[in-house]
């Protein structure tokens, strides 16, 4: 008789680091940027960042980490909280001095630079951490505000809120965290390393930029809708510094809008998703109030104008979420003042013609 020998899954702690309130300030604003470093109490070298957020004591992170284990019964998580800061110099710490706060922004400020004097640089600083045994986690994986300690140090130093649960399986949530940040970080390479003109990147990696995309994307398993949806979220982050081809997001909303349609996305995507639409139809929008500067007859012109408005009809087919402000008066100043008009894409097109005529004429 032949035995089958099958593997024991692969245990994964997937942590969401969701937000933190009340941390104490360690920059002389009285605010801090802070970031979080996880890690597992068997592996301290193997440690996962957040983002940084600056200027705030309640940052909001939303970030997802996925963690291996090989003995959750023993082990613990470790999440630090550090204020970031960055590598500045005498000079430019010194024009600080306008933003501090009170007789203790000003300590901590001249301790800044008496340290940055002396050595050349300043550590980042260690506001709290927190340690969570695995066993006391449920099965079924929960919720909680955890509080922040500092050894020593008997004042309250913040508090973090988690969201922990226990899979035997890869958390698409993280790999498509994963995906975009490989997008993001390869984009912009290629933008800077081929010097590529405002509107003229389409979508084409160098060879060993799509080989690496495509294996990240094979290896974690990610659904061609996921991957379009990493595409649409990096690249309109990027498309505010340094404009795209209106092509790519043409390409993209289109294999977007039946998955969209029939709900196969979960509400955190769906979230992400609709914040990206509201910075390219400002984007689109505020291309269609400009035509007039753009050059007549142009035919790379006449292209992007194509792509956008098939943007545009894209987006108008979708339902937007209740409660979600998709043209916000702040970001978009040349609509009319807001009153019990219903704002949809076909609306917004409307108002931005008509105030692109009259700058025209003005």
């Amino acid at each position: 008789m032949v035995l089958r020998r099958f593997m024991a899954p692969v245990l994964h702690l997937n942590v969401e680091v969701i937000e933190a309130k009340e941390l104490v300030s360690k920059d002389a604003n009285g605010k801090s940027d802070p970031f979080c470093a996880l890690y597992l109490d068997s592996a301290p070298t193997r440690r996962y960042n957040s983002a940084v957020k600056t200027a705030t004591l309640a940052p909001l992170w939303e970030e997802h980490f996925e963690l291996p284990l090989e003995d959750a019964e023993n082990d613990a998580l470790c999440l630090e909280v550090w204020d970031f800061d960055a590598a500045e110099t005498v000079p430019e710490k010194m024009s600080k001095v306008k933003d501090v706060k009170g007789v203790r922004g000003l300590v901590k400020l001249a301790k800044e630079i008496a340290v940055t004097a002396t050595t050349g640089y300043h550590d980042n600083e260690f506001i709290g951490k927190c340690k969570i045994p695995l066993k006391d986690i449920p099965v079924t994986g929960h919720t909680m505000w955890y509080s922040l300690e500092k050894k020593h140090k008997t004042k309250r130093r913040g508090v973090v809120k988690l969201r922990l649960a226990f899979s035997a399986e890869h958390n698409t949530q993280v790999a498509a965290q994963e995906h975009r940040h490989l997008l993001r970080i390869l984009l912009l390479y290629e933008l800077e390393i081929e010097k590529y003109e405002k509107y003229c990147w389409c979508g084409r990696w160098s060879t060993p930029a799509e080989s690496l995309i495509l294996q990240h994307s094979a290896q974690r398993g990610l659904l061609p809708r996921c991957v379009s949806l990493c595409q649409w979220i990096e690249y309109s982050r990027i498309h505010q510094q340094h404009p795209l081809n209106y092509s790519i997001f043409n390409k993209v909303i289109i294999d977007l809008v039946r998955p969209l349609e029939n709900g196969l996305f979960s509400k955190d995507e769906e979230k992400l998703f609709w914040e990206a639409t509201k910075k390219i139809l400002y984007s689109c929008l505020n291309s269609v109030r400009k035509i007039r500067k753009l050059t007549d007859g142009d035919k790379n012109v006449l292209a992007q104008m194509s792509a956008i408005l098939g943007i545009l009809s894209s987006i108008s087919s979708l339902k937007v979420p209740d409660n979600f402000e998709l043209f916000p008066s702040k970001i978009f100043g040349w609509f009319p003042e807001p009153d019990n008009t219903i704002v949809d894409v076909t609306k917004a097109l409307e108002y931005t013609v008509i105030q692109g005529g009259v700058e025209w004429t003005s």
